[in-house]
């Protein structure tokens, strides 16, 4: 079956385009199956097709609703053990649980069905960073670079797994080019300028340039506020304490300052009549 172009009608049938439907997954099987999505808090039940439900999940995972997550995923392999997207993220929840080898074979699975995007590269490579296969990292990392060039998580940990293997001179470039592509991130710039230290072709005065660099790009705010709060205490004198106050009725207070206590004058108020009242009629005594 030929592939649709990206904008065109999807061939399983959804009515939706390529790009939105099969295409999103990278696999366009011509399978036309809905995903029964149960209710849950103030959502409820639907039915949803294979590349929203992947999108109710992700959404799901990226708010730290892991539980939810990895429900809707495990429907959706149960409709299609195949979906590249639902065994990757399955990976990601595997690997943020510290499971690393589920998720290395979750990851491995769904990136082998869909392997030009950048950012499972990136999270394959993160995952053999934290199993210390540094070599490995090296080359996901190095993938989704090909595929964004601008990718900067992917030059930032790229230089750092080239320094945990000694490739100092690797490590700078790779780290300089995260920096240029985001010079306000102050990690990125510390991550930089820690490396520094390790270069064996690098003299101490470009070291402790770039140390100096740093410290006035990111502290910079911080004294301009301190500036401000110094300049605030100069101009304000320091006051004594104020001994605490209690509450005393104004004729006490007088008498304590040595003046005359009078009190208040009256309220001078009418006085008020009496209502008249009717005399008490007489009732007849019946004879």
């Amino acid at each position: 079956m030929t592939q649709p172009n990206r904008n065109e009608p999807c061939a399983c049938g959804s009515g939706r385009k390529a790009k939105n439907c099969c295409q999103r997954t990278g696999v366009s099987t011509g399978k036309n199956y809905r995903i029964a999505i149960p209710a849950f808090d103030h959502a409820p039940a639907r039915q949803l097709s294979a590349a929203d439900a992947v999108t109710v999940a992700q959404d799901y995972h990226a708010s730290g609703n892991r539980e939810r997550a990895e429900q809707i995923y495990g429907l959706i392999l149960g409709a299609d053990p195949e979906n590249a997207e639902a065994l990757f993220f399955t990976g990601v929840l595997r690997h943020q649980e510290s499971r690393y080898q589920e998720a290395l074979d979750f990851m491995l699975r769904g990136i082998a069905k869909l392997p030009g995007v950048a950012n499972l590269h990136y999270n394959l490579g993160k995952l053999y960073d934290d199993l210390e296969r540094y070599p490995e990292a090296i080359v996901e990392y190095r993938r989704a670079i090909e595929i964004n060039p601008n990718h900067i998580l992917a030059h930032n940990n790229l230089g750092l797994a080239l320094r945990e293997i000694g490739q100092f001179d690797l490590a700078i470039e790779s780290l300089t080019r995260a920096v240029a592509l985001q010079p306000t991130t102050q990690k990125l710039v510390q991550n930089l300028v820690s490396t520094l230290n390790y270069a064996p072709d690098m003299q101490p005065t470009d070291i402790f340039i770039a140390h100096k660099h740093f410290g006035q790009q990111f502290e910079r705010p911080i004294a301009r506020f301190a500036r401000r709060a110094r300049h605030r205490a100069d101009a304000t004198p320091p006051q004594p304490p104020r001994k605490p106050q209690t509450k005393t009725r104004p004729a006490a207070r007088l008498a304590s300052l040595g003046g005359a206590v009078r009190s208040p004058p009256r309220r001078h108020r009418p006085r008020r009549h009496p209502r008249p009242t009717r005399p008490p009629r007489h009732r007849r005594r019946g004879s």
